[in-house]
């Protein structure tokens, strides 16, 4: 594996289990998901570092999310898209998603809403 903060990368035979952080509450999973080798992760969200993804459309701080995290499998496209559907919101966001075939994804929308993609499962 390797962790490059907001964008992991996985090898091997070995399964991870990855849990993905709550936006609002640091203490908290939204809950835990297994990937494995060839998998990738990317998270976008404004929790780390405050609001410091820009709407290009707007020039201010996207604020239509709390938080995107991606599966699949190009680990440099899906921190791009998780960026990108950050800004989008969750409706333009989880459309754009549906629409990748080997992508998956969890979306916190502004008020804390949850939406995820019917291939985006939490693992017990």
């Amino acid at each position: 594996m390797i962790d490059m903060r907001s964008t992991m990368v996985f090898w091997g035979q070995r399964t991870w289990r990855i849990g993905v952080q709550h936006p609002r509450q640091k203490d908290k999973l939204l809950g835990v998901i297994e990937l494995t080798g060839g998998q990738s992760l990317a998270t976008s969200g404004d929790y780390e570092r405050g609001q410091h993804i820009i709407d290009p459309r707007t020039g201010l701080p996207a604020d239509k999310c709390q938080g995107v995290t991606l599966i699949g499998k190009n680990a440099a496209e899906l921190d791009a898209l998780s960026t990108a559907v950050f800004v989008l919101g969750t409706a333009e966001g989880m459309e754009l998603i549906s629409f990748l075939p080997e992508v998956e994804g969890i979306i916190v929308g502004a008020s804390g809403q949850v939406y995820k993609s019917s291939g985006f499962i939490f693992k017990e």
